[in-house]
């Protein structure tokens, strides 16, 4: 299947669209009118990209999100030999009370992979 050419715009029109602008400011951002930008929603395939766009944005995000919670464990870790009695108590609840919905959520998170595994592997 032969490529389409990429349109005036498009890779800021598409980044812009997932990044959450609104169709006026992405379309401005791209260099092309807001008409144009409407069009171009209106095309499966340019939809596809804007989703495609999106999802690495949430990737990176929570690529972040686990790198700042593990700066934030070693933090919680080392508040636990703190002199303060107020910030070893303060550590140890929110381990305590974190740990547990964590490991849950690890939990639930392998369940559904395995399922879906095995969804796919019965294909």
């Amino acid at each position: 299947m032969p490529r389409r050419v990429q349109q005036k715009g498009e890779f800021e029109l598409v980044n812009a669209l997932a990044a959450g602008s609104s169709v006026a400011e992405a379309a401005e951002r791209a260099g092309v009118s807001a008409k144009t930008a409407y069009r171009r929603l209106r095309e499966p395939e340019f939809k596809a990209k804007i989703t495609v766009a999106r999802d690495a944005l949430f990737a990176d995000a929570v690529g972040k999100l686990a790198d700042a919670a593990s700066a934030a464990i070693t933090t919680l870790v080392d508040l636990l030999g703190s002199s303060s009695p107020t910030a070893r108590l303060g550590a140890a609840r929110a381990i305590l009370e974190h740990g547990p919905k964590l490991r849950d959520q690890v939990e639930l998170e392998e369940a559904r992979i395995t399922a879906l595994e095995e969804t796919h592997n019965e294909k």
